[in-house]
């Protein structure tokens, strides 16, 4: 229960309130219940204060004190967080439906469960922030910091994540449905399992992000940067990777069905067991890239760059390797349709060709 003395301290102001706590340093400040809706407590010290199921709604909080503070399940919709320091709070289960953050300081802070819909982060600090399981459609993450936050589970349906660093960030299983990404930080980031389907994620960074499993399905991510990234296993059918940087990535056994992948860059790539039927990559580089057993099956690969490329056991049916750069490529134990394989005007050195023969231009 509220403490009576310290509620009638704090409804007369932020000047009584710092009084009264400079004159009794060692009293724990306990607000717990208290219906504090719609005060002004801006500037005020509430550091390490039991604020749990107290009402808060509508109050002003901005550059409030609030580190370490215990706010378990309480009720701050539409509050004003301006600016207010949040390090190490527990928020856990709070209510901060359509609440202002902006600029806030909430490193390490325990928010997880809590009610995020409509709420305003734009600016501020979530750094090693746990937000699992929250419930945030329509939240405004815009250039927020979420590096090694925790968002596994949660619900971001229309979140806004424009400009946000959600480097090392923990996004498994999270929902993305219709979230705005645009130059967007997720190097690192874990989405492991994660559906991003139809999404927009072009220019995107996504450099070494573990992606196994995950459900790209059309999405866009046309020059985005998947280097060193982990898609194994992932689907990526139709999936617009025009340009896009997958260098040294783990595509084994994804499914690129469709796809275009015209100009990718996919050296050093392992697409060991992928499907890339009927996918396009026209002038893609493929340079010492594996695609030992994937379905190249009425794939185009017209001007590829597939020189040391491994392709062993592929299925290479109705495949246009015109103008392909072959140089030291391995189709040992390919299964090739010779009628249908196109291999005009490719380049052939040292080329190992399903037979074991070496095949040379000259």
């Amino acid at each position: 229960m509220a403490n009576d003395d310290q509620v009638y301290f704090l409804e007369l102001g932020a000047a009584k309130w710092q009084q009264w706590r400079a004159e009794n340093p060692a009293a724990m400040i306990d607000l717990s219940l208290a219906d504090l809706s719609g005060l002004d407590l801006s500037n005020v010290d509430l550091a390490k204060a039991h604020l749990n199921s107290a009402s808060l709604n509508r109050a002003n909080l901005s550059r409030a004190n609030l580190e370490q503070a215990h706010l378990l399940e309480t009720n701050c919709t539409e509050a004003n967080f301006y600016q207010a320091n949040l390090q190490k709070a527990d928020l856990t289960r709070t209510l901060l439906i359509d609440a202002s953050l902006i600029e806030a300081d909430l490193t390490a802070a325990d928010l997880g469960s809590a009610d995020l819909i409509g709420a305003n982060f734009s600016g501020a600090n979530l750094e090693n922030t746990n937000l699992s399981q929250v419930h945030a459609n329509r939240v405004n993450f815009n250039g927020a910091n979420l590096q090694q936050a925790n968002l596994s589970g949660a619900c971001l349906i229309e979140a806004n994540l424009l400009k946000a660093n959600l480097k090392e960030a923990n996004l498994s299983r999270t929902q993305l449905s219709n979230a705005h990404f645009y130059a967007t930080c997720l190097e690192k980031a874990n989405l492991h399992h994660t559906q991003l389907d139809r999404l927009s994620l072009s220019n995107t960074n996504l450099r070494e992000a573990k992606l196994s499993q995950a459900s790209l399905v059309e999405t866009e991510l046309a020059k985005a940067d998947l280097s060193r990234a982990n898609l194994a296993g992932a689907d990526l059918s139709g999936a617009d990777l025009v340009g896009a940087n997958l260098s040294g990535a783990n595509l084994a056994g994804a499914n690129l069905r469709e796809a275009d992948l015209m100009d990718a860059n996919l050296s050093g790539a392992n697409l060991s067991g992928s499907n890339l039927s009927r996918a396009d990559l026209s002038q893609a580089n493929l340079q010492t890239a594996n695609l030992s057993g994937a379905n190249l099956e009425a794939t185009e690969l017209c001007s590829a760059n597939l020189q040391q490329a491994t392709l062993r056991q592929a299925r290479c049916y109705n495949t246009n390797f015109s103008r392909a750069d072959l140089r030291q490529a391995d189709f040992s134990q390919a299964l090739v349709d010779q009628g249908g394989v196109n291999f005009a005007d490719a380049i052939f050195e040292q080329t190992v060709m399903p037979d074991g023969w070496i095949k040379n231009n000259c």
